[in-house]
Formats: C-alpha cells, structure tokens, sequence
C-alpha cells in the first residue's frame, strides 16, 4: 500500500485500536497486526475525536432508523 495516497489526517479513537487490534490479535484476526504496523509507523495515529461528526453513529445514539416514527403495520391497523 502507498502511504503517500492518503490524504489528510487518519487516526482511530481508542475505543477502535481496542477492538480492532487488541481484541482483533488476540482472537488472530489477520487484519490486526496491519493495523498495529499502520500505527507503529505513524500513518495512522489513536486519539480521542476532537467532536462528534454528525453523519457517524455514536455508541448509545438512536440511528436514523430508530429517529423516525414508524406507522403500525397493515395487521395492527383497525
């Protein structure tokens, strides 16, 4: 992989360099150790987002899905 094709700032927030590399190596997910080298030579840092993005779904945030009121299904309409 060409490191010199991305652009801009690339990082994970820490609740993902768990999941995906210390969770990921310890069940021997081949993609983990990737990742791992990935950060280890700085092409993509861990930290903390600097604010939520709107368009990401946040752990405990109701998804666009649950936003929306739902009308009852034919079967429960009088």
């Amino acid at each position: 992989m060409d490191d010199q094709k991305l652009n801009g700032e690339k990082y994970i927030p820490p609740t993902v360099y768990k999941e995906v590399v210390v969770t990921g190596k310890n069940k021997g997910f081949e993609d983990a150790p990737i990742i791992e080298n990935l950060i280890h030579r700085k092409v993509i840092t861990t930290k903390k987002p600097k604010k939520r993005h709107p368009h990401i779904h946040h752990k405990g945030s109701k998804g666009h899905s649950q936003r929306r009121s739902r009308s009852p299904s034919p079967s429960k309409r009088a």
